[in-house]
């Protein structure tokens, strides 16, 4: 979320359409066929990571809005992840497993970390 607020402050008004990109991106995802089990989608993870960059404000912006959208379209402000918390550890899981960087992994971890969704002194990756 460090690169997220450095741009918002630095006036990037531009991070708000790659979040609403990075959210279709994940809707579309999500809906095809064959990513319904955690291997199938670690492995199109690994392969997405490179869109998300390209499209979504560059490498390391594109990494953090990867992982944090990948995680945080599950929440809801009211109610956490009450209706949707295997929905969520499905995506942390699948990006666990992955071949993404490094830096998209941690991102996920402290993005699920921040959210409520595993315990602070977990470590997965």
């Amino acid at each position: 979320m460090i690169f997220t607020i450095a741009q918002l402050l630095a006036g990037n008004d531009q991070v708000f359409t790659y979040y609403q990109l990075a959210k279709k991106r994940w809707e579309a995802i999500l809906n095809q066929e064959g990513y319904r089990d955690i291997a199938s989608l670690s492995k199109k993870l690994s392969d997405e990571q490179i869109w998300f960059e390209h499209n979504c404000g560059g490498r390391t912006l594109g990494q953090e809005i990867m992982a944090i959208t990948g995680i945080a379209q599950f929440y809801d402000i009211h109610i956490g992840f009450d209706k949707t918390n295997d929905k969520a550890m499905f995506v942390y899981e699948a990006f666990a497993r992955s071949y993404c960087s490094l830096e998209v992994k941690y991102y996920a971890s402290d993005t699920a970390k921040e959210y409520g969704l595993i315990e602070r002194g977990r470590h997965d990756f």
